[in-house]
């Protein structure tokens, strides 16, 4: 079946127009899972230059398929090109005034990690905290919280601001261990 999904092309219509960039963007996924990179890529800039054509680049599709070349970017180790794709999503939120939302503080969490792979301590800690802000104030009960909070712990070691990093660790790991006991309770 996923053979077929990644097969399909639509018949006897123009294949640049939107249905066909929301149908690239899961057959780019499916490809990243099977770890063709090459593949996913392709079909992920192909979506990304119809959203373009098209003037959509104000929607979630726009944000999600910048996401994806990003994270393949990422993969790739071309950290200025996955840069360049956040701080897009990030710019493209921010002008519309969109409320941030669980997607907006993983793109942060994944553009602090790109600085963070480069050794740019000082870059990542802004958008780990913009992340946290987040989940302070809408999921305080996430796993991604508890991870952003570990995430921001090493970026505050590596700028030597050990007794921050303790702290913000311990938050992190206190969320952890409440998270676990929260799921055994429910589940038990």
């Amino acid at each position: 079946m996923i053979d077929e999904l990644l097969s399909y092309q639509p018949e006897g219509e123009d294949t640049n127009n939107i249905y066909t960039a929301r149908l690239l963007n899961p057959k780019a996924n499916l490809c990243l899972r099977r770890g063709d990179l090459e593949t996913a890529e392709r079909m992920t800039r192909k979506a990304l230059k119809i959203w373009e054509e098209h003037h959509t680049q104000d929607g979630s599709q726009f944000k999600i398929t910048l996401a994806t070349l990003a994270n393949i970017c990422k993969l790739k180790k071309d950290y200025e090109e996955a840069e360049q794709l956040f701080l897009r999503i990030i710019e493209t939120h921010e002008r519309l005034k969109q409320e941030t939302t669980l997607h907006m503080a993983v793109y942060y969490v994944n553009l602090a990690d790109v600085y963070e792979l480069q050794g740019k301590w000082d870059k990542a800690e802004p958008f780990y905290r913009k992340a946290l802000r987040f989940y302070e104030e809408k999921a305080p009960n996430h796993e991604h919280y508890a991870k952003a909070l570990g995430f921001l712990a090493v970026v505050l070691e590596h700028l030597g601001r050990q007794e921050e990093a303790d702290a913000t660790r311990a938050k992190g790991e206190a969320l952890k261990t409440r998270l676990r006991e929260n799921s055994a309770s429910n589940n038990g």
